[in-house]
């Protein structure tokens, strides 16, 4: 007998118990809350991409909604953003949702909702940037989670809606055009290399550069990119879009705060990038000839807020009283944990109560039989420590058909 697609009854039951704990992990939140009626919120969100190619229309889920109505679809983690409101069961979504209506559960399956559903109004305020399609950072890709880069959130977000970046990105160059692999050292990259770069002066770009033969770097890291700041020095970031739009206040935050930053130079290798920025390259050029990304460090809110009560009058304060996230507390809104233990047979038996009752005994029925005839398949098994193999399985859910 073939034992490859075998396993025993006991080895069978504690993969799940790891599946049901790891899953806890994942999303340890209770999902029975939709956000909506919370109104504008800072809160994880996803985006449904389902739903846009469906109806065309950019759309937020709060975390209940991307688990208990949006499970099976594709879903963009868009992590956190301010001042936004579910869209699930509104008209821009067009279905009903299902934490704040459950009875509508039973009628997902026909999509007709027999003419009686009415969606909710949306939140006007919210905006809707190019992450809610998928796209991320100033190269307007998809984000790929096995790259060779970091990707950052700008704090600000006025200009780019708190969007998130490559570091290679915020420096100007394409995304992926450097190979950090350590695994790629001893490759040639041409002008990309990690290794052999000058090294910028102090002062020049905020100059970090790494040789390749570092030994602390394991081959499962990434190496750092020469040039820009280690991300142990700082806490959050002020991309270059957002910065330009306030030159003045940036431009005090900086001298306040003693903040690295980063010139914005589009370039096609980091050798080009180098010579730029090199002293007696471009004689003409200016302070802000490049827009520049801010790094801020970990006490900067603290610093800001001195400023604010100190200097109320100032250039600084007052941007920042427009924007008072910058330096008060900006809570992000956490669901209720999940404190329900329960396994997953248990949660499908409450989700039963949700529907009408003809539907809930029709549905117990048919747990009862499927549970009966289970274990007598599997008692044999079980007490003779015996394997069930996956033809055996798939026999048996056969047999149940008929």
């Amino acid at each position: 007998m073939d034992t490859r697609d075998a396993i025993s009854a006991p080895e069978y039951l504690q993969q799940q118990e790891e599946l049901e704990t790891a899953a806890r992990e994942s999303f340890p939140h209770d999902p029975r809350e939709c956000t909506y009626a919370k109104g504008p919120l800072r809160q994880e969100l996803y985006a449904c991409q389902t739903c846009l190619k469906r109806t065309g229309v950019l759309n937020a889920v709060c975390y209940a909604c991307s688990i208990r109505c949006h499970t099976s679809h594709e879903l963009v983690e868009l992590f956190t953003k301010r001042n936004r409101t579910c869209d699930c069961g509104t008209e821009r979504i067009g279905t009903p949702c299902l934490v704040r209506n459950p009875q509508w559960s039973n009628l997902m399956l026909d999509k007709s909702f027999g003419g009686k559903f009415s969606p909710d109004i949306p939140d006007f305020g919210n905006k809707y940037g190019h992450n809610f399609r998928g796209r991320f950072c100033s190269c307007d890709e998809p984000y790929n989670p096995l790259e060779d880069s970091n990707m950052i959130q700008c704090i600000l977000g006025v200009e780019c809606d708190e969007d998130w970046y490559h570091e290679e990105c915020l420096m100007g160059l394409k995304p992926g055009i450097i190979k950090r692999s350590p695994a790629h050292c001893d490759s040639d990259q041409g002008g990309n290399r990690l290794d052999d770069l000058d090294q910028l002066k102090p002062g020049d770009d905020a100059a970090n550069t790494l040789q390749v033969n570092d030994n602390s770097i394991s081959g499962d890291e990434i190496l750092p990119l020469p040039g820009f700041p280690p991300l142990e020095t700082f806490e959050t970031i002020i991309c270059w879009k957002c910065s330009s739009k306030f030159p003045e206040a940036m431009d005090d935050l900086v001298q306040l705060l003693h903040c690295d930053t980063l010139e914005y130079i589009p370039s096609e290798s980091l050798d080009e990038r180098i010579k730029t920025l090199k002293p007696g390259n471009n004689k003409k050029r200016t302070k802000r000839s490049y827009p520049t990304t801010i790094f801020l460090r970990e006490n900067y809110k603290e610093i800001l807020k001195e400023n604010v009560r100190n200097h109320p009058e100032g250039t600084l304060a007052r941007f920042l009283k427009k924007y008072p996230f910058m330096y008060e507390e900006d809570p992000i809104y956490s669901p209720p944990e999940d404190d329900d233990s329960s396994s997953v047979f248990e949660l499908g038996i409450k989700e039963l109560n949700t529907l009408p009752p003809e539907q809930t005994i029709q549905g117990l029925e048919a747990y009862q039989k499927i549970k009966s005839k289970l274990t007598e398949f599997l008692t044999p098994f079980a007490r003779e420590g015996r394997i069930v193999t996956k033809d055996e399985v798939k026999n048996f859910f056969n047999n149940i058909k008929k």
